[in-house]
């Protein structure tokens, strides 16, 4: 957060969508909706349903002290702050709850280290401070809690307070990355089929995503509803071309961040989206390690076998255009996260787990 103490500027990739947001909610509010459908003020008076499409939940605390008088630089910074440090709190808890054990003593340390190398990663930096897209860094935030809360309960058969959690805070702030937990969510199933399907396991999961759709109503039913009922100019799964945006494996492994200039007194930065080789090459040794000791298990294993995965989807190695070409359902499926980098957040949550339990694994030995 230490760049948020000098004048950055407001100059982000989504910057004027954000501010519209932000702007947006108060101006719905002081026109007396609740919650905020239309944006009453945007297109020159005649509004922006935005808020059917785009849930804006954990916007309304910074929007509303735009509205009592705060600049809305400050409104900004402090959002950005309070993601950085919800980020860092989150992924250190849900690391501690998952390593933790009578017989580790060092479960402080796996859940610090892992932390910092969630809250630092690039992908997740390049987000905040290059491309202003506070939804897919708030939707991280809620990453480990969705993974975590898998764990308790096909692992212990435990409480589906964390799945709830992070499945509540995903639909709240980002629809795309809850497109993309579905779409490991349906590998697992296949990876864990009889887990999963056990009375007990497939009962608390059911539940726990009834809690969340009954929580998240006010949002999801006017969003289906729209998205099936109207017609639109645009369809989601023909908008990109995803293929265009595929990596090389030298982007993902590459340090990439970069100031490229300044603008009206604002920085600029290189937004070539990428994981960063310290974490790849830190899991895989790590992983390599535990299965030689035999201290690696089965969550591990699935954290990093998910984790390569979604590399491989983030990369042009996946057949990106041939399900271009192919249409249809997969299409749908796949194009409609725009971008196949976005499949880093999803690597990012993976490894951090497999991290934790290589570094685990070591520190027993």
């Amino acid at each position: 957060s230490v760049p948020l103490l000098y004048k950055m500027g407001l100059l982000f990739d989504d910057g004027d969508f954000l501010y519209g947001k932000i702007n947006g909610i108060i101006d719905g509010l002081r026109d007396g909706q609740f919650p905020v459908r239309i944006h009453p003020n945007t297109l020159k008076g005649y509004g922006y349903a935005l808020s059917y499409f785009y849930p804006e939940l954990f916007l309304y605390p910074f929007a509303i002290l735009r509205g009592i008088g705060y600049s809305l630089r400050f409104c900004v910074y402090l959002m950005f702050f309070c993601t950085n440090l919800a980020t860092a709190a989150v992924s250190f808890v849900c690391v501690k709850r998952v390593v933790r054990g009578d017989r580790f003593k060092h479960s402080l340390f796996v859940s610090a280290v892992c932390s910092i190398l969630y809250t630092f990663n690039s992908y997740r930096l390049i987000d905040i401070y290059a491309r202003g897209a506070i939804a897919e860094a708030m939707a991280i935030v809620f990453l480990p809690l969705v993974v975590t809360g898998l764990y308790v309960i096909l692992k212990e058969d435990g409480s589906i307070s964390w799945l709830t959690v992070g499945l509540f805070g995903l639909v709240n702030t980002h629809i795309l990355s809850c497109e993309l937990v579905a779409v490991f969510a349906i590998l697992l199933c296949v990876v864990c089929f009889k887990k999963i399907f056990s009375k007990n396991s497939l009962v608390k999961l059911t539940m726990s995503c009834g809690i969340t759709f009954l929580l998240s109503a006010y949002f999801i039913i006017p969003f289906l509803h729209m998205s099936t009922t109207d017609s639109f100019k645009v369809y989601a799964e023909n908008a990109y071309e995803t293929s265009g945006s595929m990596l090389s494996l030298k982007d993902i492994l590459g340090i990439n961040i970069s100031i490229v200039g300044k603008i009206n007194n604002g920085t600029i930065f290189d937004t070539r989206y990428t994981l960063g080789i310290i974490i790849v090459i830190y899991c895989l040794f790590l992983y390599i390690f535990s299965v030689i000791k035999k201290k690696n298990n089965i969550f591990t294993n699935i954290c990093f076998l998910l984790g390569i995965i979604a590399l491989w989807f983030s990369s042009e190695l996946f057949p990106w255009k041939v399900i271009e070409n192919a249409g249809g359902i997969i299409r749908t499926v796949f194009c409609m996260v725009q971008f196949p980098w976005r499949y880093l957040s999803i690597a990012m949550v993976c490894f951090m787990f497999s991290i934790a339990g290589g570094l685990k694994g070591y520190l027993e030995v």
